[in-house]
């Protein structure tokens, strides 16, 4: 019976302090010695009070396997859900209720509304470094702590909140210290307070009644519109507190949390020469065809695999506080009823189980072939199973944009520059104030090349931090191809919004119907494009129609309302990269159709080298007798094969469609081009492209594409409906 369980060891301390001492100085470092010598359970005591601490990967197993079964947090929370104004806080809820309300926050916290304001974000840092002479050293924790709340405020509600950041600071440091029980209730009663935590509301409960009373919608889909729109299974959407309070929250959960995390990121980068002209070449790249993406921003897997590093070395989010609502056993010990037990992941962050060298920051870990983070119970900054931060897509957003605009835009140092990292307990770890860099002036960017569109959707799949391939697999066998004739609507204005879609092939209009019934055309969709995802965001009906072109019939994959909100909540995936990955997929169709006897592997490598180019009615594609350089697979549209009988006079001898081949020939043979290919004049044609020194080396590492190849330039060499080559 677990009555008659032992207790779990006590760490010794000194009277009334106990280890609280230990804790600030290095609680990670102290978590891990203990759980090395006593386990992964034990007690603490911290200024009288006694906490029993469950750590290690065996943390992560008991609380994904139990849940809140033994556990309650209302009355560890009860002040943070007084101060935010709201009777069930988030934080504080157990089961169905904190179950409930994650479904509803989790679009308005996705990377889907953060994304968005990436160019916002560029422009405050911009701003703000702008400013700073040269020679001028800046305090790291504050400085970022405003840019942070700045680009909070573009998220909230697309708009800058200047005037309000000092208010929201303060708000922010005082309730999350009181909040969290590091400082006494009482110094919420501070004048300086009150009248901070008064603005702040005052702020957002207005932007609310604005949202309320607005007329048209935001082109960009904001924090509010997220919590606006989104209802629980029973229809009920927030009320006005929560909705305030929710906004409010933000601004903690920005300014304590993500000054820390971009701090310690930019320490570890400036510190270590190698890393920070590897990052720096990384941000030049992503910045060179302009303002990054998202999928940009996920596609510095230098600078991704620094911060998710930094995340493991300098843990912010230690351990989740409890109170225990029932006696039960853990590790052959008893933990008993109103105990406050604290689980925490930091010691398999620092175990060598998982980890070469722990204790040293190395970012290479973080990465391919290695990996090491990716071992179960080996990483979780973020939290563990129902209990993670739904917030993870907005911090990797703000860190990475915040840091790459950095390191592009101007040279910084550290000051002084042999300066050693001293961490605090304010109420979270962090910098101490005394962290300062040197501004030597704006910096010169380097323009690099981006890899082609097909690899870069390529890649994506491989960045996703929240969805399994498998998962990703399941959502995407649940979608639909349907066929569009020439003038039919897609989507038609007004309706209600069911569906999001991709265009795969052909051409749409989007109208706009005036007052008097009249509609004017504001734009073209072509194979690529998506649509119908504000609808579906926002929860309002169809602000516009799609109708198909005259010409030719348009393919278009649908995604139901269902499948479109798994990928955005479960994902964290945006509009656009979800376009990007079904339009993966329908391009990895496209090959494995032509190439049927390769593997999967291989047709994901010869896709990862392809770029895809388009070519207009009438087009030349390649010319006989020319040395042959590429092969095509044609996505949509039509070519014409023609044979050159003389210097005037040409025959056509095939026509080619989507999913066909051409160029294997004169490629695997080693010759000129023999035959003439040309776009349909009646039509455009987009088609993937694989160079010639890429296209034989897969070829000669991918025996099933060989033999498809091979087979093919057979027949056709043989009936002399040769194609181009």
């Amino acid at each position: 019976m677990v009555a008659n369980l032992p207790l779990p060891p006590l760490v010794p301390g000194p009277p009334i302090i106990g280890n609280s001492l230990q804790l600030l100085l290095n609680l990670s470092r102290f978590f891990v010695d203990k759980y090395l010598s006593l386990g992964p359970v034990f007690r603490i005591r911290v200024v009288g009070r006694e906490v029993v601490v469950i750590t290690g990967h065996e943390a992560i197993r008991f609380l994904a396997e139990t849940g809140d079964r033994h556990f309650t947090r209302e009355e560890f929370y009860s002040c943070f859900a007084r101060e935010l104004g709201m009777k069930n806080f988030i934080l504080g809820t157990s089961g169905a209720e904190h179950t409930r309300l994650r479904s509803m926050l989790r679009l308005a916290f996705s990377r889907e509304v953060a994304g968005a304001y990436i160019p916002d974000m560029v422009a405050t840092v911009q701003r703000v470094f702008g400013e700073v002479r040269p020679g001028k050293k800046i305090p790291v924790m504050d400085t970022m702590a405003r840019i942070a709340c700045e680009h909070y405020g573009h998220v909230l509600a697309n708009r800058s909140i200047g005037p309000h950041v000092k208010d929201a600071l303060l708000f922010s440091q005082v309730a999350m210290n009181a909040g969290s029980r590091l400082w006494p209730e009482m110094i919420l009663r501070r004048p300086d307070y009150q009248r901070a935590k008064r603005n702040t509301f005052k702020l957002v409960r207005d932007l609310v009644q604005e949202y309320r009373t607005r007329t048209t919608t935001n082109p960009k889909m904001t924090l509010l519109d997220g919590l606006l729109a989104v209802r629980d299974s029973e229809g009920q959407p927030f009320t006005d507190d929560e909705l305030a309070g929710y906004g409010a929250f933000g601004f903690i959960g920005t300014c304590i949390y993500m000054n820390r995390v971009i701090a310690f990121l930019l320490y570890e980068i400036l510190k270590n020469p190698k890393l920070r002209e590897t990052c720096t070449a990384e941000a030049d790249a992503a910045f060179s065809a302009g303002i990054p993406d998202a999928l940009g921003l996920r596609q510095m897997v230098h600078l991704r695999a620094a911060l998710t590093e930094c995340l493991r070395f300098h843990p912010i989010q230690l351990a989740l506080p409890f109170n225990v609502k029932e006696d039960f056993e853990f590790g052959g010990y008893r933990i008993t009823k109103d105990q406050i037990c604290v689980v925490s992941p930091i010691s398999g962050h620092f175990s060598e189980r998982f980890y070469t060298c722990p204790f040293a920051f190395d970012a290479a870990r973080c990465q391919e072939p290695r990996n090491e983070h990716r071992a179960r119970g080996a990483y979780a900054p973020f939290g563990f199973g129902e209990r993670s931060c739904l917030a993870v897509g907005l911090v990797e957003a703000i860190a990475l944009t915040t840091v790459a605009t950095v390191l592009r835009s101007v040279d910084l140092e550290l000051a002084p520059t042999d300066y050693k990292l001293r961490t605090r307990m304010n109420p979270l770890p962090g910098p101490a104030e005394s962290f300062q860099v040197k501004v030597l002036g704006p910096r010169t960017p380097v323009h690099v090349e981006l890899p082609s569109l097909a690899s870069r959707a390529d890649q994506l799949t491989a960045a996703l931090p929240l969805i399994s391939a498998a998962r990703l697999g399941e959502l995407l066998g649940e979608t639909e191809v349907r066929t569009f004739v020439p003038g039919q609507f897609i989507i038609t204005e007004g309706d209600e919004a069911e569906e999001f879609f991709v265009m795969l092939e052909g051409q749409a209009e989007v109208t706009l119907k005036h007052a008097g019934g009249n509609t004017t055309r504001v734009g073209i969709l072509h194979a690529g494009d998506y649509f119908g995802e504000l609808g579906l965001l926002h929860g309002v009906r169809r602000t516009a129609s799609i109708r198909v072109s005259h010409g030719a019939a348009a393919r278009v994959l649908v995604l139901n309302r269902s499948v479109f909100t798994k990928l955005v909540s479960e994902s964290d995936l945006m509009s656009d990269e979800i376009a990007k990955v079904v339009r993966r997929r329908f391009l990895t169709d496209t090959l494995s159709k032509a190439l049927p006897q390769s593997p999967a592997a291989g047709v994901g490598q010869m896709l990862g080298a392809a770029s895809i180019k388009n070519f207009g009615p009438g087009q030349l594609i390649i010319k006989q007798g020319e040395p042959a350089d590429a092969f095509y697979v044609i996505i949509r549209g039509t070519a014409e094969v023609f044979k050159e009988m003389g210097e005037e006079h040409s025959t056509r001898i095939a026509e080619l469609s989507a999913g066909q081949f051409f160029g294997e020939i004169g490629l695997l043979q080693r010759r000129p081009r023999t035959a003439t290919v040309r776009v349909r004049h009646d039509g455009e044609l987009e088609a993937l492209v694989i160079e010639g020194e890429a296209f034989r080396r897969l070829v000669a590492e991918n025996p099933g594409a060989l033999n498809d190849l091979v087979s093919t330039m057979c027949q056709r060499l043989a009936t002399e409906l040769v194609r181009p080559e």
